[in-house]
């Protein structure tokens, strides 16, 4: 009776997520967005949950969960540091790095971690020296985080995070300001089936340009997600881990992620994905390869993202291991 009840709550859920994007088109034709700032918190970061097309709320065991769903931290290894940098060539030549270091210990799971955004050099120009004044805009973004996720059970882990964010866009207009993001992590028993929630970037509005009154959000994000073993189980020669997600947020129309991870004698994963209801991007593909000594790893993965025609793909690298 158990499995039966986790069978259908978990095709129930899996069905929400795969209609949501539908259901937002059919009311009214469209869906009222919101504007937002410090929007540079909207790009995925971890060339591994990049790969598996962002479907990695519900797969979080690693150092990459504080940027995805905090309660995962629970799932990194015992009293060993593990660390990532991540480095996102993105588009028209503007670039992403984060990091971030976290231990699980016996009161719980902490790491700390950042992002940064920045762009090329932009010359100042004016009606008066249209060729360039000499003088560059001081612009680019960055945030500071500290988390903390605790086991409560076998099954169930919960973890919060709080942000410090600047964002500066030249002469004089930059802001400041703080967000938060909580996250949850049921194992339900029925094989490795879990379901994961997020919510993030959780902030107050603000008013932007004081003389036009323009008042935006922060780009908050909300993800319902599901993913289990297909086939095998963590630490076999081989096995296989599919994951689906729906996303909510105040920026955009409802949106969905699917994808998956193979991985092979733990030293090789296979990545690959599907975005939904994107203007510019839709399938992604990512690989990985991890050498281990011990109770130490290092691995190095990289993701790829296909964009229509009018922009580069962008490439991600990142290196993550533990000491």
């Amino acid at each position: 009776m158990r499995r039966i009840l986790l069978i259908g709550l978990t095709t129930a859920l899996a069905g929400l997520l795969l209609t949501a994007p539908a259901q937002a088109q059919k009311v009214g034709g469209s869906v009222p967005v919101a504007e937002t700032y410090v929007s540079f918190l909207e790009v995925a970061q971890g060339a591994r949950p990049a790969g598996m097309g962002d479907a990695y709320v519900a797969v979080a065991d690693d150092i990459n969960s504080v940027f995805w769903n905090v309660a995962g931290l629970t799932n990194m290894p015992r009293k060993k540091f593990q660390f990532t940098f991540n480095n996102t060539q993105w588009l028209v030549d503007s670039q992403f790095n984060s990091g971030a270091v976290g231990v699980n210990t016996d009161y719980g799971a902490v790491a700390f971690s950042f992002i940064k955004f920045g762009t090329p050099k932009i010359e100042v120009h004016t009606i008066f020296k249209p060729d360039g004044t000499g003088s560059f805009l001081d612009n680019g973004s960055i945030a500071f985080g500290g988390a903390y996720a605790k086991k409560f059970t076998d099954r169930f882990s919960m973890g919060g995070q709080f942000r410090w964010i600047q964002e500066k866009l030249g002469l004089g207009y930059n802001f400041s300001t703080f967000d938060f993001a909580v996250g949850s992590n049921y194992y339900t028993g029925f094989r490795s089936l879990r379901l994961a929630m997020s919510l993030r970037n959780f902030g107050k509005d603000k008013v932007l340009l004081q003389e036009s009154f323009i008042n935006a959000k922060m780009p908050m994000y909300f993800n319902m997600a599901v993913a289990a073993e297909v086939f095998g189980k963590k630490g076999d020669p081989a096995y296989f881990t599919g994951a689906i997600e729906g996303l909510y947020a105040v920026s955009f129309e409802k949106r969905m992620h699917m994808g998956g991870e193979l991985w092979l004698h733990n030293m090789l994963a296979l990545r690959g994905g599907y975005k939904w209801n994107y203007d510019a991007q839709d399938f992604t593909a990512g690989a990985g390869v991890k050498l281990k000594k011990g109770d130490r790893y290092l691995q190095a993965d990289f993701a790829w993202v296909r964009f229509n025609k009018n922009f580069d793909a962008p490439l991600r690298i990142s290196v993550t291991g533990s000491f």
